[in-house]
């Protein structure tokens, strides 16, 4: 995305569509995306300007994006407790050559920001897709978001061309691109290719909720935070570890491990049972017995 062509979604994996035009199109069940919005480990990134003042909205901004799409298809997106998780889209902050978070932009000359302006953020497509900066995306549903960490970032606009960019708005484009939209040339589109100063968020356009629904069912889905949910462990779990409800933690260390730095009072679900261990907690946080008793042991 840059400082200021109709949208299409592009083939990939499960991914349907490839044409303008949503007519034609069988749109697949509802998903469920994990994604990775824990931007606690990065502190200069969560900084951003609200009245002048250094408030703490990169995740506000991009749950906020994640909701806009969420309103118009049926995609249920689930804030992990693990980070870098190859099948959630990860959100990252960074400046310049940041080949050492994405392997795969090693050596692309397109891929490094450069700084104020220019370049604000770029994403990859689903799957198997190519993209100038992150090709192909080994993720299972999508793929991940880097924004430039050098630019001045705002919740939302507020005072017009100030020099300060909307993340929401910034957010929301580079989701839309892993979820598998191309650019749309139709004007006031949210997967427009460019973003200025004085462009506030406008939520979604017709052009981007038509494309969107050609790959994705036309509904209402979710955004399910760590906030709202809570970390999750359950000692008799063996599959795939996310700290969900559904796929919990089985050890209460990895739990703790997956409260987010920096978070006041998550909540640490633990099911009823014997944990073996028992964890530095050097954090504040709510642990609390689900189904009975819990019992640790050295």
């Amino acid at each position: 995305m840059n400082t200021r062509t109709s949208s299409a979604l592009v083939v990939a994996g499960v991914f349907v569509a490839s044409v303008l035009t949503a007519e034609a199109q069988t749109p697949p069940p509802a998903k469920r995306i994990f994604v990775d919005v824990n931007l606690a480990v990065q502190p200069s990134a969560r900084t951003f300007q609200i009245d002048a003042s250094p408030q703490v909205y990169g995740e506000a901004a991009i749950i906020n994006a994640l909701q806009a799409w969420a309103n118009v298809v049926q995609i249920h997106f689930v804030e992990t407790a693990v980070s870098n998780d190859d099948a959630a889209i990860d959100f990252t902050f960074a400046t310049g050559d940041h080949s050492a978070i994405e392997s795969q932009e090693a050596g692309d000359a397109d891929c490094p920001f450069d700084g104020i302006n220019g370049a604000l953020a770029h994403a990859g497509f689903p799957p198997g897709v190519s993209t100038p900066c992150i090709a192909p995306m080994a993720e299972t549903f999508a793929g991940n978001v880097h924004f430039d960490d050098d630019e001045n970032w705002e919740l939302d606009d507020r005072t017009g061309a100030d020099g300060w960019m909307s993340l929401t708005y910034a957010a929301c484009h580079e989701i839309g691109h892993a979820l598998g939209l191309t650019h749309s040339t139709v004007a006031g589109a949210v997967m427009e290719a460019n973003l200025g100063s004085d462009d506030a968020f406008p939520g979604l356009q017709e052009d981007d909720i038509a494309n969107i629904r050609a790959g994705y069912a036309a509904g209402v889905g979710s955004v399910t935070t760590l906030a709202g949910s809570g970390v999750w462990v359950s000692w008799s779990y063996g599959g795939v570890e996310r700290g969900t409800f559904s796929q919990p933690f089985n050890t209460i260390a990895e739990g703790v491990a997956g409260i987010p730095p920096g978070s006041a009072g998550l909540v640490l679900h633990v099911t009823s049972g014997t944990y073996t261990g028992a964890p530095t907690i050097n954090q504040n946080m709510v642990i609390q017995p689900e189904f009975g008793t819990v019992t640790l042991t050295q």
